[in-house]
């Protein structure tokens, strides 16, 4: 495996979060007591059935949801609301059709009020970084779901933020797309050395992106168990070819059975 520091601060730490809705028959929860840390430069994947909480989870760490009882802390200090050290990408890009590549990258520094132009050679780094360089003249409507996907990642990446947090961010690509986009994305963290937050229900995406697998039950979402992910990287598509692979998303298909028989009965 690549060196890795044997002892890294904790970057995110999150303490007994519960989160309910309103309903007309009262108050449904669909987190509770959810307790897990991240260290810098980590690949941590959330992994549970449909509808268990896991974008919930994402978005109260984003500071874009309220939460009932419990803290996370960034860096030491509570998460209150939205904060500049933390970006998110969702499973649809959202890029603004009336603007190029370079600009839909570059629109993060405009709405914070930043100087555009002193970010630019960032943002020309970060499309030369995903393969984007030769397209960044070109409009979204120019571009497959994969390629404006990856000017997603750019435009959460140019103001530099230490956390990623990205919401099944390939769900909507087709199956050959989205295992290129997995190898891309762990060329984009080897570079960045950011720390990924990344939630998805796919088994075998989690067990081949993630450093650790925090397994969620069905709602309310608890953690069920957390696993370290021990394979060599940087990882390829022979990876999920090794038996080691095939051991992890074993592991984890028989601990989320259960949650996915209870989604199907449902």
């Amino acid at each position: 495996m690549e060196e890795q520091n044997s002892r890294r601060d904790k970057l995110i730490i999150l303490r007994n979060i519960q989160k309910s809705y309103s309903s007309r028959e009262g108050p449904i929860l669909a987190i509770e007591d959810v307790s897990f840390e991240v260290e810098e430069g980590d690949f941590v994947v959330i992994v549970g059935p449909s509808g268990c909480g896991k974008s919930t989870l994402l978005k109260i760490i984003a500071g874009l949801l309220d939460y009932d009882k419990g803290s996370i802390k960034l860096r030491g200090k509570e998460i209150s609301g939205p904060v500049r050290d933390i970006g998110m990408i969702f499973q649809e890009p959202a890029l603004l059709r009336w603007k190029t590549v370079i600009n839909n990258v570059l629109s993060p520094i405009e709405l914070m009020g930043m100087n555009k132009e002193e970010y630019r050679q960032k943002a020309e780094e970060l499309l030369q970084l995903t393969n984007l360089a030769g397209f960044k003249n070109k409009y979204p409507s120019e571009l497959s779901g994969g390629m404006q996907q990856r000017v997603s990642i750019c435009r959460s990446l140019v103001y530099d933020p230490s956390l990623i947090l990205m919401d099944e961010p390939f769900g909507a690509l087709d199956a050959m797309t989205r295992e290129k986009m997995n190898i891309e994305l762990l060329d984009i963290w080897r570079e960045s050395r950011k720390t990924i937050l990344f939630v998805t229900h796919s088994i075998p995406e989690a067990a081949f992106l993630a450093d650790r697998v925090v397994a969620l039950s069905d709602r309310p979402a608890r953690i069920n168990e957390e696993i370290a992910v021990d394979l060599d990287r940087p990882r390829k598509l022979t990876t999920k070819t090794e038996n080691e692979y095939d051991e992890y998303t074993e592991r984890l298909y028989q601990l989320m059975r259960g949650e996915f028989e209870t989604e199907v009965a449902s």
